[in-house]
């Protein structure tokens, strides 16, 4: 009995030749006699067919194989077709066994790679490639060998014809796998696989240098399906910390130990040992102070690692809420001291806590007014201009507690940010109940030079702006008192106005001089006529000035309802002019 690749019964003298890339290849089985005419194997009877199993090799080139057809009439699968690139592998069974003679096992379609060499393919029991536990054979209804009905090629029959394509053979090297780099810190484990795939199904040697001590690499093996594996492991101990160059090389033949030999391959991973990882150091800074909606700078960046890696900042700020980076700010809606946590992460995971705390001052509400009816005039006004102070109902803080030194005026303006005018202790903190509903209040005055600050945010002429009074209490607590308040703001030299007007008993002229000199001051009625004198002094010093206007002509006698003109004239800031309408 033999195979058979061209039906003609006869064991031939060479090889079928395949002629292109591309071949429908035929393979036939014959079981009544070998290839030479003489008896088959179990004779004298003749061995038939219910089964068979072909592994076809491919020992010079890869090959795609496809298109699988059974010809035997009455068999299946008994598994589907196992085709690689270095092989196939066929089984298929069927209910009965037929009588001996020439049978046409199946046919199969195969395409060489066109890379190396030409397409070649032999009969095998079995190659790497092969399905475990399978070998070339066919059941045959006599006695085998190992005492069933299955002939197994190389134990019960020898005689094959080979395929081929080309007779020359060119050799293939194994191909080394292995990470080009890896990277693990001294006293962590290091695992990386080593592969070698070599399409002949052996290796004539396998070896490797640089393995660093206390390394294990036990070599790679089996070979299963063309591939052997092994694992490199290592645990670097302390002090280990470098880099590592580990070269794995493969051979065909005993005499291909270097890098350019044709049947080896040689394949390098280097390997980078990083110091201990060790713990991070968390800087919170602090402790911190702030106010109540005002927020804080918290500042972690003192925090370090002493390997370098980079860190991961986790603040807990202590009100339920957290932050993330380095110098993160945040919001407290209420006053109290908090416990302030920042975690600190490096690469690894490892890290470290530093524990602060910030101390939130508290804002209590004020009512803030004045008793004054008069605009304030900055810069050339009275030297002071008082507010009084008054705890709201109930009272939620006590006049004794307000740290005297602390009260200042606060404005808010678009154009020129937060501005604060400090108190003037020499005239304030008298305290009294001056509206009379049974709270006292305690008074701050601002003086002329403090309410300067406010002056580059005010428009000329007159304006009501919104103020915020703060000021700090000794419980550690802040007081806030929102109110407005109308400043005027000089319009010319003299900064001459009449106030009340229309005319009452309380109305006056007020101006202000720079320097000394005389001034003269004369009331007009609407034809031009001079109907009162009201100042006329050829000294008067400089500062600010009010005439008190009685609404008396040059005689004493009232003068009539109407428009009138007031003319003030002097020697060093000019002369302005005001309307004033007096009404009976």
């Amino acid at each position: 009995m033999f195979m058979d690749v061209n039906g003609d019964s006869l064991p031939g003298d060479f090889w079928q030749f395949i002629q292109s890339d591309t071949s429908v290849v035929d393979v036939y089985l014959v079981t009544n006699q070998d290839p030479y005419g003489g008896p088959p194997a179990c004779s004298p009877e003749s061995p038939g067919l219910n089964a068979y199993t072909v592994n076809l090799y491919c020992p010079q080139s890869a090959a795609t194989f496809s298109e699988v057809e059974n010809k035997v009439p009455g068999m299946v699968e008994a598994y589907p077709a196992v085709a690689t690139s270095y092989g196939l592998s066929v089984s298929y069974f069927g209910t009965e066994t037929l009588p001996p003679g020439k049978y046409h096992l199946f046919r199969v379609k195969v395409v060489s790679d066109g890379i190396q060499g030409c397409p070649n393919l032999v009969f095998r029991p079995y190659s790497c490639f092969s399905p475990p536990g399978t070998i070339t054979s066919f059941g045959s209804g006599c006695l085998s060998y190992r005492g069933d009905d299955v002939l197994r090629l190389y134990e019960d029959w020898f005689a094959t014809e080979e395929l081929g394509g080309c007779t020359d053979f060119p050799g293939r090297a194994p191909t080394v796998t292995c990470p080009a780099e890896v990277t693990v810190r001294e006293m962590e484990p290091l695992t990386f696989p080593v592969s070698v795939f070599d399409p002949d199904c052996e290796i004539f040697s396998f070896y490797w240098r640089g393995v660093p001590e206390g390394a294990v690499f036990p070599g790679v093996g089996p070979i299963d399906a063309g591939e052997a594996r092994g694992t490199f492991t290592w645990t670097p101990a302390r002090g280990q910390a470098r880099a590592y160059t580990v070269i794995f090389t493969a051979s065909d033949y005993p005499t291909c130990f270097n890098l350019g030999c044709k049947y080896s391959d040689t394949d390098t991973t280097l390997v980078h040992v990083l110091p201990v990882n060790r713990q991070p150091v968390a800087e919170a800074g602090g402790p911190y102070t702030g106010i109540q909606d005002v927020p804080v700078a918290f500042d972690g960046s003192q925090s370090s690692d002493p390997d370098g890696d980079a860190l991961r900042y986790l603040w807990d700020l202590g009100d339920a809420t957290t932050a993330t980076g380095p110098s993160p700010f945040h919001t407290y809606r209420q006053g109290g001291t908090f416990a302030v946590t920042l975690t600190v992460t490096d690469i690894a995971d490892l890290s470290a806590q530093d524990t602060t705390a910030a101390s939130i001052a508290g804002v209590l509400p004020a009512r803030v007014f004045t008793k004054e009816a008069q605009p304030t005039k900055v810069t050339s006004g009275k030297r002071f201009t008082c507010f009084r102070i008054e705890p709201m109902t109930p009272p939620a803080f006590h006049l004794e507690e307000i740290v005297l030194s602390s009260i200042r005026l606060h404005y808010e303006n678009p154009n020129c940010a937060g501005i604060d005018a400090p108190v003037d202790s020499r005239k304030s903190f008298h305290v009294a109940d001056t509206d009379g509903n049974g709270l006292a209040e305690l008074e701050a005055c601002f003086g002329q030079e403090s309410l300067a600050a406010l002056l580059p945010c005010l428009p000329p002429g007159t304006s009501t702006i919104p103020l915020e009074l703060r000021a700090s209490l000794s419980s550690g607590g802040l007081i806030r008192g929102q109110f407005t308040h109308t400043f005027r703001v000089k319009t010319g030299s003299l900064d001459a106005s009449i106030s009340p007007n229309p005319l009452r008993p309380a109305s006056a002229l007020e101006f202000t001089t720079s320097t000394p000199g005389f001034v003269r001051a004369w009331l007009f009625d609407v034809h031009g006529r001079r109907v009162a004198t009201l100042l006329d002094q050829s000294s008067f010093e400089a500062g600010d000035h009010r005439i008190q206007l009685a609404g008396l002509d040059l005689l004493g006698k009232s003068l009539p309802s109407g428009i009138y003109f007031v003319r003030l004239v002097t020697e060093h800031d000019g002369a302005e002019a005001r309307t004033v309408t007096i009404l009976k």
